[in-house]
């Protein structure tokens, strides 16, 4: 689930933005800016200034998927001889 996620559930839920900064330990204006005014929209991250990034989602996640997968437990260890 999206760190986002439960706080959108809550201002679903009718919590005030007090109430869920308070329980989440967040500030109010995050809770009310991005989730209370911006719904399920707030739970994409904005735009940051800096250079933009080289490598898309795409790519991102095939990487993730490569490194993710374990390798082969091997019986036996060679020593490379002298």
């Amino acid at each position: 689930m999206s760190p986002g996620a439960p706080i959108v559930l809550a201002c679903g839920a009718g919590e005030t933005n007090t109430a869920i900064a308070d329980r989440m330990d967040l500030t109010g204006m995050t809770v009310g800016k991005r989730y209370r005014e911006l719904g399920l929209e707030g739970l994409h991250d904005e735009l940051r200034p800096g250079r933009p990034r080289i490598y898309g989602d795409d790519r991102v996640h095939r990487w993730l998927q490569t490194f993710s997968v374990q390798p082969r437990r091997q019986k036996h260890h060679r020593c490379a001889e002298a």
